[in-house]
């Protein structure tokens, strides 16, 4: 199997769909993994989507339990269980996020989840710049890109 080029990747997909962001690398780092090639973990707390569009615009980082700030993206990730205010949606009716309760309780049950203790940290990188190889390869663009 060949080694996976990322700046050659990045490069083509960018080319080939007419991009204006770059390809985001995204790495799952589970806990027995060497974390050599992982970006540094960042020094501010992000929600994971903060994480995505920093690296889409050039930044790399690391989170981990102790600096994510969205308590339904640490759980979705496995890194820290969800909280009883949002599973029960309590949260969610109080920020008019949902009309219907019911609507509520049932989007929060079937929120895919990583499961608990899985992995250890998520890493997001710019495609061409990343040293690992990714899990996932998100594409931000206009949809018909």
């Amino acid at each position: 199997m060949m080694p996976l080029d990322n700046a050659k990747a990045s490069s083509s997909l960018r080319e080939l769909l007419k991009l204006k962001w770059s390809p985001v690398g995204v790495k799952f780092i589970r806990n027995n993994e060497d974390l050599n090639d992982i970006p540094e973990q960042s020094s501010q707390k992000l929600r994971y989507c903060q994480l995505i569009m920093k690296a889409k615009e050039g930044k790399s980082a690391t989170l981990t339990r102790e600096n994510i700030s969205c308590p339904a993206a640490a759980a979705a990730l496995g890194l820290s269980p969800l909280p009883e205010k949002i599973s029960s949606v309590e949260m969610l009716e109080a920020l008019g996020l949902f009309t219907l309760r019911a609507a509520a309780a049932t989007t929060m049950a079937q929120m895919p989840r990583l499961g608990q203790g899985k992995i250890k940290a998520v890493a997001a990188a710019p495609l061409a710049e990343a040293k690992f190889i990714p899990d996932v390869v998100i594409i931000e663009d206009q949809p018909e890109k």
